[in-house]
């Protein structure tokens, strides 16, 4: 599969994992009309695909590109450690500054799980016999 359909596919289900958890989070914390939420979740799903797509563009695409002797496993095995590492330091720094806002901190958490699950669907490799590596 190539670094661009790899993109496509990944971006797409981040996209709706994010909507998915968010739209949960959201009925959970707040009252919402329901007749609008499909709405919602339409418009959730169009957003956190862009912005997935983006963040992929800039975190996974360059580590993937700039590394063409290394397999995808060994890719994953060495930078996902450290990718982990700075992103769940980046969501615990804002969630610790912006005073315990539930909405927030729903988000951010929502980023961190996006963003771990994204590494393992965009190195997932399959081989002749669709046993993933």
């Amino acid at each position: 599969m190539n670094t661009a359909s790899r993109i496509i596919v990944t971006a797409g289900k981040a996209g709706l994992l994010a909507s998915s958890l968010l739209s949960f989070a959201l009925l959970s914390l707040e009252h919402y009309n329901f007749n609008v939420f499909p709405i919602f979740f339409i418009l959730s799903i169009i957003i956190t695909f862009i912005i997935s797509c983006v963040m992929i563009l800039f975190t996974i695409v360059p580590i993937h590109e700039f590394t063409p002797s290394l397999t995808d496993f060994q890719k994953f095995k060495t930078y996902f450690p450290l990718y982990a590492i700075l992103f769940f330091l980046g969501c615990f720094y804002f969630v610790w500054c912006q005073d315990f806002d539930s909405i927030t901190n729903c988000i951010f958490i929502i980023a961190y799980i996006t963003a771990m699950q994204s590494w393992v669907w965009f190195f997932r490799t399959k081989n002749k016999n669709n046993e993933t590596k």
